[in-house]
């Protein structure tokens, strides 16, 4: 099971976090994280690859968008 990126509101920001469970030891391990922090996006797991498509978030140097 993967953990991929996703809105944290108390922050107000997008994440770019990814993690992998460890069923054996019950934990959750760090892998390498998303270019662009984003939320709502499509996932495909595909020959040991992880494709993240669409989905919202911010660029670079864009200022965080509060409602």
């Amino acid at each position: 099971m993967f953990l991929l990126g996703g809105y944290l509101p108390t922050i107000k920001g997008y994440l770019s976090n990814n993690f992998i469970l460890d069923e054996h030891r019950s934990l959750l391990v760090a892998l390498q994280s998303m270019n662009t922090p984003r939320a709502e996006f499509a996932t495909l797991y595909f020959k040991g690859n992880i494709y993240v498509l669409g989905g919202e978030g911010l660029d670079e140097g864009e200022e965080s968008k509060t409602q």
